[in-house]
């Protein structure tokens, strides 16, 4: 196995730069995207010994078929004559580097975000809220013991509620930005593209003034997003909140809980209730679960309806994009696309395989690997979210 002396680039343009393309038994299954578990092998033949490189996602492998048994200090041997090779191959190589292409593996913001807001509202809804029965004025101890285990167990569903509604509340306005700014980033114009200070304009506009101009900064729309729209309208209200939020601005008539009159310093309720639930009730006030749900319904709703004025060839080509964790980005030619599949595998040797199973699995399985299964939409390329055009993107 490679010791970490080459790193897999260097290693792969070497063996390209002096033997050509791949030429290993496993190329024949190699699936044609990026989703195999091995990705590349050369098999290199002098005299009598065969030396076979194999090239996974994780590792190098390498492995000597010789005549006579390998020595001890074989495969550094190996290794110091690849090393000793690379620099009279070095006007090679550069021109075997020169064929590839040069991807950037990006963070999607918008799926993040999504992410993050939908395992709090999953959370969240599954809080017991329900408000215990109050107490009656007279009672046993043994039913005001059970009052208070249930009063306990509310205050603690109604203080993780909080926070968990808050969080979605503030998180609504961001994920509703970034959908916008990753359309615009995917969609945008090539002659705004090429141009960064025309670009940075338009991601710094005012967010209603970015989604009502989708239709003239991006390509891919077959109609204006409508302001007059209901999901437009809702989305607009959200957004107004935004810096409420942010700054923890500090307003009575917006943040008011309740209102008690005093005589000097006995106060007046409007209505009879415990005064722990009183309490209780008030700490989730401006953070209440349905109003946070709902406000992620009408985010939900909005990115629907930006995806619906677009294109039928590519709304699809932008939904598979929102949703993958890490997309592919040339920043030579601006191309986007998907580089690898959302499921992961890897390959492992086991040592202690029960008797009559065999050792070697792939990622746990108890069965030898199958031959690399045909790849999934996932490869540079092969498998693009659209075609790009001239100035990159996808419309």
């Amino acid at each position: 196995m490679n010791d970490g002396t080459f790193s897999p680039q260097v290693l792969y343009v070497y063996l390209k730069a002096r033997f050509g393309a791949p030429n290993g038994p496993f190329m024949a299954v190699r699936g044609p995207g990026s989703d195999n578990l091995l990705q590349w092998d050369y098999v290199v033949a002098a005299g009598d010994d065969v030396l076979h490189v194999v090239g996974t996602n994780s590792w190098i492998q390498f492995h000597a078929l010789t005549k006579a048994p390998l020595a001890a200090d074989g495969a550094s041997k190996v290794m110091e004559a690849i090393r000793s090779d690379l620099q009279r191959t070095g006007s090679a190589m550069k021109g075997a580097r020169a064929t590839l292409e040069a991807w950037t593996l990006v963070l999607n913001p918008y799926h993040r975000v999504q992410r993050t807001v939908a395992d709090i509202a999953t959370e969240l809804r599954s809080l017991d809220l329900s408000e215990p029965t109050p107490l009656p004025h007279v009672t046993t101890s043994a039913v005001h013991a059970a009052y208070m285990k249930e009063m306990r167990r509310w205050t603690d569903a109604q203080r993780r509620a909080t926070v968990l509604a808050t969080s979605i509340r503030m998180l609504c306005p961001v994920l509703a930005e970034a959908f916008v700014n990753l359309v615009i980033f995917l969609l945008v114009r090539p002659d705004v593209r090429a141009d960064e200070r025309l670009y940075q304009d338009v991601v710094r506009r005012q967010i209603d003034v970015r989604v009502r101009e989708l239709h003239i900064t991006c390509q891919g729309l077959k109609q204006p997003v409508d302001p007059a729209a209901p999901q437009f309208k809702a989305f607009h209200t959200v957004m107004n909140s935004r810096n409420d939020w942010l700054h923890g601005n500090v307003d009575p008539k917006r943040l008011e809980v309740e209102r008690i009159l005093f005589d000097g310093t006995i106060p007046l309720f409007p209505d009879e209730r415990p005064f722990l639930h009183r309490v209780v009730r008030s700490i989730a006030r401006h953070a209440e679960p349905e109003q946070a749900l709902a406000e992620l319904r009408d985010i939900e709703a909005f990115v629907d309806y930006v995806k619906a004025c677009m294109t039928d060839r590519l709304a699809p080509e932008v939904d598979l994009l929102a949703r993958t964790e890490h997309f592919g980005y040339r920043t030579d030619t601006g191309k986007i696309g998907i580089l690898f599949d959302d499921a992961a595998a890897d390959f492992y040797v086991f040592t202690d395989a029960p008797p009559g199973k065999a050792a070697a699995s792939a990622a746990g399985g108890e069965a030898p690997p199958p031959p690399p299964p045909p790849a999934s939409p996932g490869g540079p390329g092969q498998a693009e979210s659209g075609e790009p055009s001239e100035g990159g993107g996808l419309a």
